[in-house]
């Protein structure tokens, strides 16, 4: 009786530790890749931009570790498509086990030429499918505090999108 005991032990701990190496998404390393954002609102040359970035994850903290970034149009604000300072953090992410749907809160800024360009939202969503993110989707607003000629300071609202490839070309 007591071998059997033990077997039926044996048995339900190997079956609890094969359930916890499951291929569940983690939400903190799987909202990266390559996002495209576009930018409505503001005013004349503060107007009208989008973007491609690439990031992960860098630490548990929500901050990014960004790879690529390029802007896919110029502005009086951001003369040239390169050679920008972005950073940004994700936070409070966090996966709804009843649907998979992914929740959290997003902030990433562009600094050049004396101007800084904001992003916030709390509105980042996606679905949790196999063991990555899918269908990332953020949105939120937009400031934009400018210093240089042709720019003015003024806000809007933003959408980005996560791209189904794998990188963005720098």
């Amino acid at each position: 009786m007591r071998a059997v005991a033990t077997c039926v032990l044996l048995a339900f701990i190997l079956w609890a530790a094969g359930c916890s190496t499951s291929n569940a998404p983690n939400v903190q390393n799987d909202v990266g890749g390559v996002w495209q954002a576009a930018l409505t609102g503001g005013s004349g040359t503060s107007s009208g931009l989008s973007f491609v970035t690439e990031f992960a994850l860098s630490t548990s903290g929500g901050g990014l570790s960004i790879s690529n970034f390029q802007f896919l149009n110029t502005s009086g604000c951001f003369p040239v498509v390169t050679g920008e300072t972005p950073n940004g953090t994700f936070t409070n992410l966090n996966i709804n086990p009843a649907d998979q749907l992914i929740s959290g809160d997003f902030s990433f800024t562009v600094t050049d030429n004396g101007n800084t360009l904001t992003l916030t939202s709390t509105g980042v969503s996606g679905t949790a499918s196999g063991s990555s993110i899918t269908g990332g989707t953020i949105t939120g607003t937009w400031a934009l505090q400018g210093s240089g000629s042709g720019c003015s300071n003024t806000t809007g609202q933003f959408t980005m999108t996560q791209s189904t490839g794998t990188t963005a070309s720098s």
